[in-house]
């Protein structure tokens, strides 16, 4: 049996209203650490850990995180799952 995780979930869907004005015109996940968005940071760890596959749940400002996301990581299973209505 291989109990081996290969896929993972990401949430990315906030409007991060906490940190205002940061995210005025940049999604949460956008915001850069180091001249990097945070989001990249998270899925290159999984990526590296051996994650093969990775659904980024996206809302707020979705196009701007999933086009980032498509061109900096064009070779990896990417998939978008958009949350149109806040769920918790």
């Amino acid at each position: 049996m291989n109990d081996r995780i290969t896929e993972a979930v990401v949430l990315a869907a906030g409007e991060g209203r906490r940190l205002r004005p940061l995210t005025t015109f940049q999604p949460k996940p956008m915001l850069p650490v180091a001249n990097r968005p945070v989001v990249e940071y998270v899925l290159d760890a999984l990526f590296e850990s051996g994650i093969e596959r990775v659904v980024v749940v996206v809302g707020h400002r979705a196009d701007r995180i999933q086009s980032h996301l498509s061109a900096t990581y064009s070779d990896a299973d990417i998939e978008f799952v958009h949350q149109d209505s806040r769920l918790g």
